[in-house]
């Protein structure tokens, strides 16, 4: 295997990016790759960077020197006339720089700490950027990701930012950390030897940071008094940065400046303190991974941080240190410190299990071999050349994505506008997005009648079914697709494209959760709407339906009433339900073990929504009340909402967790944590429309106890993935049903199953194929249709996922 090595600086320098390039370069080599160096690149355009540096600087704005456009482009020619003399099977870079314009036939692959999108207004250098800065940076890390046949990133929270920032696939993208750029070479018995000379009763805390703020210097440092205040012997060794002025005259701490792993008298110095501290302490503030902790592992010293960025993808608690929250001070830190030390033996354990930790997966010959192993399977056995023209059905489907709000937005329709665009994208398909069409003032105004409405009727009115305001978006939306070439509309639900003009030849499809008359007296706030509204709602998605050349609802139940309430022809209808907006973290050989654990009394209840009275919660207070009277001890888990008054106070088996932002890195692991010591998802919902929820739960392998209502009998199957009971059902029989699926085989089996209707149905790539197949059918239809050939368009109908 030939690797072409491509880097704009010099990757044999151990000194560049903390020697993360020369460490991979060296890595590869010693894995027997015939190495040909496209390093280091010509950095040309010096003055007008300064230019651009200097007049950014003036107005108190960042400037990020290395991301200039004519830079961008020179380095992509330089590879390119270098290529041209000589290459190997595959392109490989440690970042993503040189390769935004690459133009060339090779299949590309890189590796970064991050992408663009997620070190933005994260590290202080990617904060106060221009727009046009801002705008160049994400649409030339996007060319980077859109040719890239691999990128491989150190961390979930890494590689997860890529994917949902940038719509990349995830089958294009891997996780590997990163390893130790010093200390690779120690002993096992030099390791074991340093660890029992430590003495915990005399701490030796290291910091090691350029950056004090950045990397949590104060909190290091209180933490540090408050530890001697307990009446410990402390000791506060400071590498990389001068102590701040306000910490000098305390006699605890030592500084060491910065020492150079490169210099011989430097590197001695490192390994001294890595040797003999007894905790590395670095909670930094934001930090895209952090190979110091990696380094800290190769000498068996415990880490302690914050729970940040990629951090958590090295620090696992109580394995190889703790990473605290973000909202930690230095007391918390303090304590977890002293919990650490308390017992001798147990801290040397700990140590123990760290480097254990850098031997099994946080070294660079794990990383490099990993790497290979990939490129591989996934990379190699693809031809290197470039594919024949595709035929002209199988080709890319332009489609222009009609959208009322924002399809990056992921707070729009909780995260299904962004997440559906997105498996499209990951599906091949070329979209065009036209939108937000959100007008504010007319959106004002449409609020603005139906409140009087209601004052004056005592009816409601749903102003999101306004007719002006629906045709207006359908004007809008007609503006903006002129200007476009595409072979289909889709939007995300029927009111931007309710009123589009006739003289739009094209085939026009929608995927929602319902039809309005699903949802009439359903819903509470599709209940006592006055006769106008009724009307006018009923007659839009009619008319929609009449509109669509296919119309795609997430379950069958949608289905079923667009037929029966619309008159919808049942051809032109298709279900494929919402994928779950967490991805999951549960591997299909650990099951087992999260079934032992979740059966271990007392059980975890978990009950997620924001609406406590149409999510069912006081059947599940009541069904956990009954178990713990029964002498099953149980908990309920409430998360979403805050238990309304008339039932507090509340007994001590809830525990109410509140509102977790998925949006964050955080709130997602921390709803994949209570996910995984979760027994049963339980939400008898009185009416629910689909519930991505349910999804969720699937996705960590967590059997569900539901009603049979709207679209909830698409997702859990009696018997499969859970059970379900009539709406209305007595609290006893959920009971009853709970302790069915608590015994052990009939639990480990629902369990396996559950994480299996995940994996082949409930994900968004599972959804994204068949959403595909569904809309290519409708573009042959409509095709068949203009063409004059009726039968064979009768003989394409949309079929049922």
């Amino acid at each position: 295997m030939k690797i072409s090595y491509v880097y704009q600086l010099d990757a044999n320098r151990s000194s560049i990016q903390s020697g993360r390039p020369n460490s991979i370069l060296r890595g590869l080599r010693s894995n027997g790759v015939d190495v040909h160096e496209v390093f280091p690149l010509e950095h040309r355009f010096e003055a007008a960077r300064w230019a651009h540096k200097l007049l950014r600087r003036s107005i108190g704005r960042n400037y990020l020197f290395d991301r200039h456009p004519a830079l961008i482009r020179d380095f992509a020619r330089q590879i390119e006339a270098q290529l041209r003399k000589e290459s190997g099977d595959v392109i490989f870079s440690p970042s993503t720089l040189p390769l935004a314009d690459l133009r060339t036939d090779l299949p590309i692959t890189f590796c970064a700490d991050a992408c663009f999108g997620a070190m933005l207004n994260y590290y202080d250098a990617y904060s106060r950027l221009s727009a046009a800065q801002i705008h160049f940076g994400e649409e030339a890390e996007a060319r980077a990701l859109k040719h890239a046949a691999l990128a491989v990133y150190p961390s979930k929270w890494a590689a997860q930012a890529a994917i949902s920032h940038y719509g990349i696939s995830p089958d294009r993208v891997a996780v590997i950390p990163f390893g130790a750029n010093f200390g690779g070479d120690n002993q096992e018995t030099d390791v074991t030897r340093w660890i029992g000379d430590r003495d915990t009763r005399k701490l030796r805390l290291l910091f090691v940071g350029r950056e004090w703020e950045r990397k949590g210097g104060d909190i290091v440092a209180e933490a540090a008094r408050r530890l001697i205040a307990s009446g410990l012997d402390v000791q506060l060794d400071i590498v990389g940065i001068k102590v701040p002025q306000r910490w000098r005259n305390h006699t605890f701490i030592r500084e060491h400046g910065l020492l150079s792993y490169s210099n011989p008298a430097g590197l001695a110095q490192m390994r001294k303190l890595f040797s003999e501290a007894t905790f590395l302490f670095v909670p930094s503030r934001a930090e895209a991974f952090g190979m110091v902790y990696c380094e800290a592992n190769a000498f068996g010293l415990p880490a302690i941080a914050t729970a940040t960025g990629g951090i958590t993808e090295i620090i696992r608690d109580g394995v190889n240190g703790y990473g605290l929250p973000m909202e930690a001070e230095a007391e918390d830190y303090a304590r977890i410190i002293l919990t650490a030390v308390e017992n001798q033996d147990r801290y040397r354990e700990l140590a123990l299990s760290s480097y254990r930790e850098f031997k099994q997966r946080l070294n660079w010959d794990v990383y490099c071999e990993r790497y290979l192993s990939l490129l591989r399977e996934k990379v190699l056995p693809a031809p290197v050349s470039k594919p024949a023209p595709a035929v002209e059905s199988q080709r890319p489907l332009r489609i222009a994505y009609v959208s009322i709000q924002s399809a990056d937005d992921i707070n729009a329709w909780s995260g299904l506008n962004h997440n559906i665009a997105n498996c499209l994208r990951q599906q091949g398909a070329q979209i065009e997005v036209v939108g937000p069409l959100a007008n504010g003032p007319r959106i004002f105004w449409s609020k603005v009648r139906a409140v009087c409405h209601h004052m004056l009727t005592g009816k409601r009115e749903l102003w999101t079914r306004n007719p002006g305001l629906m045709r207006y978006y359908a004007k809008e939306a007609a503006r903006r697709l002129e200007k476009l070439d595409y072979d289909l509309i889709f939007s995300p639900g029927t009111e931007p494209i309710t009123y589009l003009p006739a003289n739009i030849d094209k085939p026009v499809a929608f995927w929602t959760d319902a039809p309005f008359g699903a949802m009439l007296n359903y819903y509470p706030w599709y209940t006592g709407l006055g006769d106008h509204c009724t009307r006018e709602g009923m007659a839009s998605d009619t008319e929609a339906l009449q509109r669509a050349t296919l119309g795609i609802y997430s379950s069958d139940w949608a289905v079923r009433m667009a037929v029966e309430k619309h008159g919808a022809s049942p051809a032109r209808l298709g279900v494929v339900p919402f994928g779950s907006n967490l991805k999951s973290q549960v591997e299909e050989n650990e099951v087992d073990a999260l079934v032992s654990q979740r059966l271990q009394q007392p059980w975890r209840i978990l009950f997620v929504g924001v609406d406590w009275e149409r999510k069912g919660a006081d059947t599940v207070l009541a069904a956990v009340a009954e178990l713990n009277r029964r002498g099953h001890p149980a908990e309920m888990i409430v998360v979403g909402c805050q238990p309304p008054a008339r039932v507090l106070p509340l007994p001590d088996f809830v525990k109410v967790e509140g509102f977790i932002d998925k949006r964050s890195e955080e709130g997602r692991q921390k709803m994949a944590d209570l996910y995984r010591s979760t027994l049963l998802f339980f939400m008898p919902s009185i009416a629910e429309a689909f519930g991505v929820v349910f999804c969720e739960a699937n996705a960590h392998a967590v059997p569900c106890l539901a009603t049979a209502t709207g679209g909830i009998p698409t997702i859990i199957q009696n018997g499969v993935n859970g059970h379900l009971l009539p709406v209305g059902s007595p609290m006893a029989f959920y009971v009853r049903e709970i302790l069915r699926m608590a015994e052990p085989e009939t639990y480990r089996r629902l369990a396996h199953e559950t994480l299996r209707a995940y994996r082949e149905r409930l994900n968004w790539e599972a959804s994204g194929k068949r959403l595909m197949e569904l809309l290519r059918k409708a573009n042959d239809r409509h095709a068949q249709t203009t063409t004059g050939d009726a039968a064979a368009a009768e003989a394409l109908p949309a079929s049922h996922a």
